[in-house]
């Protein structure tokens, strides 16, 4: 597993399209059944937050959000590594700070 924020420039304002924050690499040639990204702490509800305490809202390209387990799910089997974008939504605004998140990964 392989998670770090986006090495691109992320300009303050309204987003014109799509941009991805975080990349998140997820692979085992061992049996198993998916994988579950699973926010904790102040990032619980799919969020990241920014330095001044911020809330904003992030989506993944390749996982569905389970809002009952709060998670994101892929059932993916494959020993292949899955490659998934976390990013913001166009028209998202962000201010010019730090922003975080925190979680972790099941299968």
């Amino acid at each position: 597993v392989d998670f770090a924020p986006n090495t691109g420039e992320i300009f303050a304002g309204k987003q014109p399209g799509d941009v991805t924050m975080f990349t998140l690499t997820m692979g085992d040639t061992a049996p198993h059944g998916g994988w579950r990204l699973i926010p904790t702490g102040d990032s619980k509800g799919g969020y990241m937050i920014s330095a001044d305490g911020d809330y904003v809202g992030l989506y993944s390209y390749m996982m569905s959000w389970v809002g009952i387990d709060n998670n994101w799910y892929i059932n993916d089997d494959s020993p292949k590594d899955i490659k998934d974008h976390l990013y913001v939504k166009a028209g998202t605004v962000l201010k010019p700070t730090t922003y975080k998140f925190t979680g972790r990964v099941e299968e």
